[in-house]
């Protein structure tokens, strides 16, 4: 009984903070600048992901303002990463549609905003770096 009523309770909190992590909607009445040329560098480290460039609107600007694309770790292998874009709705707003990963068959994996997190990235890519030259002083 005391773990239907800790179930219960909890339930009923995620329920209510629910829509605290919701991602904001409003609406956006300016059409999306047309996206930027970038140059992509050179993939840092194998089975690495292109996430190209992008505008964000700002709502509190009224503008939007550009994104860089930047090469990332996937949250595993396989998986393709799809650009964010931006939909006309039939009011004539604009949606923000978020990137995603999806897996094999189309299922989408991840729907969160791109984490930009540099760091992480570098660690991971020391992290490998050290592995190859262990393995290649084993061999």
């Amino acid at each position: 009984m005391k773990n239907l009523i800790k179930a219960l309770a909890f339930s009923f909190a995620l329920l209510i903070s629910a829509p605290l992590f919701a991602q904001q909607s409003y609406q956006i009445t300016i059409a999306p600048p047309v996206l930027q040329t970038e140059v992509i560098p050179d993939q840092p480290f194998a089975g690495a992901v292109w996430q190209p460039g992008y505008f964000n609107y700002d709502p509190v600007l009224e503008n939007y303002s550009w994104v860089s694309g930047q090469w990332v770790t996937p949250p595993f292998a396989g998986a393709t990463y799809i650009s964010p874009t931006y939909e006309l709705t039939s009011d004539g707003t604009y949606l923000f549609v978020h990137g995603r990963w999806i897996g094999v068959g189309g299922t989408t994996i991840m729907t969160t905003p791109r984490n930009d997190d540099t760091k992480q990235d570098l660690r991971e890519r020391d992290k490998r770096n050290m592995e190859k030259i262990k393995d290649h002083e084993d061999d």
